[in-house]
Formats: structure tokens, C-alpha cells, sequence
């Protein structure tokens, strides 16, 4: 059995994350309500001084409300994404890995992009860059939420996405005339955080339609930082009529963060957590490069997780 300990302040989110890596790990191809109570029950930091002192009753209580918390967030996952959701219930106390789910290749892969996170260097490495492939991933993700042309304008792994040349001034003269819009007389390098440009056209090639711009980042927290600069919005890199609709693509939860992050603060960009890419996305529907090549780094992933 693969297992990766629970984080020290680790909340119902956690623990249902480290459910998920237990089962994309292929270690556990089931796990009960009663086995995470167990493993709950055996790690003192998630229990108080007086559970400690009440005895066993005392830890197995806690342990087993703090299960149940953990499969609650569980079960709105399958609820919400159905059978694009690669983990059933097979009844209420029972969880599995289904290898027949759409998004199995796709899930897989950001769960153990969610390891890395928890886990950090040991899962350096490995046969693909992972930043890069979820980049990739989000452009996909980010064309087929607003049903557009999606190209990674991000300049990971020395290219851009979609033939688009590398220099950044041929580079936005070439997506302004795709898109129908005209190069503004700003200067900029690398991909002055918009890693993902999508567009929605009409068919007439005039300027004036909706306009995505997404960034993609696999370190956590590091998505709340994410806004695109404002060179985008103001026509110095390109003069869109309409004004851009900032996004960002990252490998945790929503359900991680106080709605607090989302409200009432700079905040503003449509936020493409994991399980929003998978609402979106299918295996069948992705590149099969990138598929190919999400597997093969989860397959690499799945041998650095702790035994």
C-alpha cells in the first residue's frame, strides 16, 4: 500500500485528497470509511490532548467524524462530476478506483499532480515537465469552456503552442491576425502571464468577440497570485474591443479556500480548479500526445510515492 502521511493542519479537503492519491496510486483499489477512521485514529497531531486522555472511545469519535468529513467531500465530487468522477461509492462506507471512468487518464494525472504538491522534492523530475503538460491540459480546458480557438501562447519548454512563433512581437502580430484584432505598440517578453489565449469568433474575421486569458500554475497557492498584467486589458499588446475575461488553471480544490479568496479581494480571474477541467474534459477529447504524455508522468509519480 502507497501511503502519503496527512498534513499536519490537514482539513476534510486534505483528507479527501489523500484518499484520491491513495486510490490513483493503484496501492488501495478500495478504502472504507472504517480504514480512514483507523489510519485517523493512529496519528496523534489530528487529535486534541483531552481525546488523547478520554482514551480509545474518545480517538476513535474523532477519528471517525473527521472520516466522515472527508468522504462528505468525497461524495459531493462524485455527485457533481458523475462518471467523470474515476472514484465511486460502492456503498456508502466504500470507495473505489474505476479504470472505466472518461476522464481516467486526466484524472489520474492532476490527483498526482496534487501529491507532488504535499509531498514537494521527492516528486521532482520524471519523463515530461509537469508545469508544461498541465499547462497544455488548461489551454484545452480553456477552449472548451468558452467553445473557442485555444492556443498556449506560454512559452514553456523553449516553444508556443499552435506554430506561434517564439519572439513575442512576431508572436502577438501573428495572434492578432488570426483573432481579427490589431497589435498594439506596446513591447513585452516571454508571455507577460498568459500562458492560454482562447477566442470565440463569429466567422466574419472582424474584431470584437470574447477573449480568454488563462495562466497556469501547478504550485499551490501560488493561483490566488495569478492576474494577467494589465497590458492585456488596456490595447498596448493587442487593442481588443472587448476587454479579455482573466482565468487561471491550478491543481487544487476550490473547496480548499475560504470563499473569502474568491470575494472581496483583487481577485477576479474565472478560477479552472482540477475538478472544473475534468467537467470539462474527456481522454477521448484531448490531444494524444498529451494524453500519452500525462500518463507516462503519472505512471513516474506513482513509483516516488512513499510506501
Amino acid at each position: 500500500m502507497y501511503y502519503v502521511p496527512l498534513r499536519l493542519d490537514a482539513t476534510s479537503v486534505h483528507r479527501a485528497d489523500w484518499v484520491e492519491i491513495q486510490l490513483a496510486g493503484r496501492g488501495v483499489p478500495r478504502l472504507s470509511i472504517d480504514e480512514l477512521t483507523d489510519d485517523l485514529r493512529e496519528d496523534p497531531a489530528d487529535l486534541s490532548e483531552d481525546e488523547e486522555k478520554s482514551g480509545d472511545e474518545g480517538r476513535w469519535s474523532r477519528a471517525r467524524h473527521l472520516a466522515e468529513e472527508a468522504f462528505g467531500e468525497l461524495r459531493w465530487r462524485s455527485d457533481w462530476l458523475g462518471d467523470r468522477y474515476p472514484i465511486r461509492f460502492e456503498d456508502v462506507e466504500v470507495v473505489a478506483w474505476t479504470d472505466d471512468s472518461p476522464t481516467i487518464v486526466t484524472y489520474s494525472f492532476l490527483v498526482l499532480l496534487r501529491a507532488k504538491q504535499i509531498l514537494g522534492g521527492s516528486m521532482n523530475g520524471g519523463p515530461h515537465d509537469p508545469g508544461f503538460l498541465f499547462e497544455e491540459l488548461t489551454t484545452q480546458a480553456t477552449g472548451a469552456y468558452v467553445a473557442a480557438q485555444a492556443v498556449r501562447f506560454g512559452d514553456a519548454g523553449g516553444k508556443r503552442g499552435s506554430g506561434l512563433p517564439i519572439n513575442f512581437s512576431e508572436a502577438i502580430a501573428e495572434l492578432a491576425r488570426r483573432m481579427g484584432e490589431e497589435p498594439g505598440d506596446g513591447v513585452g517578453s516571454g508571455d507577460e502571464r498568459a500562458d492560454v489565449i482562447a477566442w470565440r469568433p463569429f466567422g466574419d474575421r472582424r474584431a470584437g468577440q470574447l477573449v480568454m486569458i488563462t495562466q497556469a500554475t501547478i504550485a499551490e497557492g501560488e493561483w490566488q497570485m495569478k492576474q494577467i498584467r494589465s497590458k492585456w486589458e488596456d490595447g498596448r499588446l493587442i487593442q481588443f474591443v472587448a476587454k479579455p475575461l482573466p482565468a487561471v488553471g491550478f491543481v487544487e480544490s476550490m473547496s480548499l479556500y475560504s470563499t473569502d479568496v474568491f470575494r472581496g479581494t483583487d481577485f477576479r480571474s474565472v478560477p479552472f480548479d482540477r475538478l472544473r477541467i475534468v467537467s470539462l474534459l474527456t481522454d477521448e477529447g484531448i490531444d494524444s500526445d498529451l494524453l500519452d504524455s500525462m500518463g507516462e508522468w503519472t505512471e513516474w509519480a506513482i513509483t516516488r510515492l512513499p510506501e
